[in-house]
């Protein structure tokens, strides 16, 4: 009788490891690539202030419209390279876009080549206001 619990026992704990190292195989995430080109926004920075492998873009409204509080104006922000340590997540420098005191609506944007319809996409991205 002890020697079938012991058996019992034994089949039991080796199933418990072979599904703990089956659930954990399943679990590692796929090889991730990345699709973006200069994903973390390294140099050179042509493009008028925009990192190499993006574009820019902006709304442009003019001050006439400042009493259309509805619509209210935008002006062109600046772009360029930022080599603060403390507004960097990654690498030597992030992009920068932004302006001083008027109001702007603008950014850089990449057109991704490859992508599988219907399949899912992450981008995780890393902001700072100021």
């Amino acid at each position: 009788m002890r020697r079938k619990l012991s058996r019992l026992m034994m089949g039991l704990g080796a199933a418990l490891v072979l599904l703990t190292l089956t659930a954990q195989a399943r679990a590692l995430p796929a090889q991730q690539t990345n699709l973006l080109k200069n994903a973390g926004f390294e140099q050179p920075y042509g493009n008028k202030g925009a990192a190499d492998g993006w574009g820019r873009w902006n709304r442009n409204s003019s001050e006439d419209q400042l009493d259309e509080c509805t619509n209210g104006y935008h002006v062109t922000p600046n772009w360029s390279a930022e080599s603060n340590g403390t507004l960097v997540h990654s690498g030597s420098v992030s992009q920068h876009v932004g302006n001083q005191w008027r109001t702007w609506a603008g950014g850089v944007f990449q057109t991704v080549q490859n992508v599988t319809p219907g399949s899912t996409y992450r981008f995780t991205v890393y902001a700072y206001g100021r």
